[in-house]
This record gives C-alpha cells, sequence and structure tokens, in this order.
C-alpha cells in the first residue's frame, strides 16, 4: 500500500515572537487524557484511553485522537533574523511512497486564526464530475 502525502512547501513570514510561540504551541504534540493536557515531556505512565495530536487539533470535529501523531507535515521555525522573511516559519511535506495511478494528487490550504479551509485534487474533480453530470442531467 502507498503512503500519499499531499506535497506542499510554504512560508508564514515576518513573524512577531508572540506569533511564532503561538505558531510553536498549536504544533506541538500533546496528550489529553480525562481532560488534561501532557506534552511528550510529562506524560504519566498510564496512557490509555488518550487523545494524542497536535494541540491545534483539540477542537476539530472530524480529527479522531485515537490515531493521533504529530502535525501530519513537516515544519521548521526559524529565529533568526532572514533579509527577506525576518523570523518564519517553513510549512512543508513529503512525497508519495509509491505514485501509483490514481493515488497522488495535489491540494491547498488556506489557514486564518479562526478557521483552516483545504481541498484535494480528487474532491475538486469529483464536485466537478458532479456539477458536470448534474448540467448534463444524468444525476
Amino acid at each position: 500500500m502507498a503512503e500519499s502525502y499531499l506535497e506542499f512547501s510554504q512560508v508564514l513570514t515576518h513573524l512577531s515572537a508572540e506569533e511564532a510561540q503561538w505558531l510553536q504551541d498549536q504544533l506541538e504534540v500533546v496528550h489529553v487524557i480525562d481532560g488534561t493536557e501532557y506534552t511528550e515531556d510529562n506524560l504519566p505512565e498510564n496512557t490509555d484511553g488518550a487523545w494524542i495530536g497536535c494541540r491545534a487539533y483539540r477542537d476539530m470535529e472530524d480529527y479522531d485522537g485515537r490515531y493521533g501523531g504529530d502535525v501530519g507535515f513537516e515544519y521548521a521555525l526559524h529565529e533568526d533574523d532572514d533579509e527577506d522573511w525576518g523570523h518564519h516559519l517553513w510549512l512543508y511535506s513529503v512525497t508519495c511512497s509509491k505514485p501509483r495511478v490514481g493515488e497522488f494528487g495535489g491540494g491547498a490550504v488556506f489557514v486564518t486564526a479562526s478557521d483552516v479551509k483545504w481541498l484535494d485534487a480528487w474532491c475538486l474533480a469529483e464536485e466537478a464530475e458532479t456539477e458536470f453530470d448534474r448540467r448534463k442531467g444524468v444525476a
């Protein structure tokens, strides 16, 4: 079975110290046990039934923390004062391990402080096909 990933590379530029710390906090993996949040460094011995995932995912209705782990992509927070980007967060991904036909596509993500919107190539194509069929009277 292929591991299929959304491939991207983007930078959030000119971050203030507060913004950089907030982003770091949101991307940190946490374990939630009986409503209490633990980081990797302060886990209790028994973690049965823990919700696990990056902090930003805690409030997502459709995220299942039983299968949790890291944020799902790579990132690096650069605190050096880059001439063009200042303090910045680089977000990037790895590629598909086996780019099989029908299992590899692209997508887009738009993130604000209050919302995350995303789409992938398959959803976009499926929606276009449904609309095409509707206009033809096939559906």
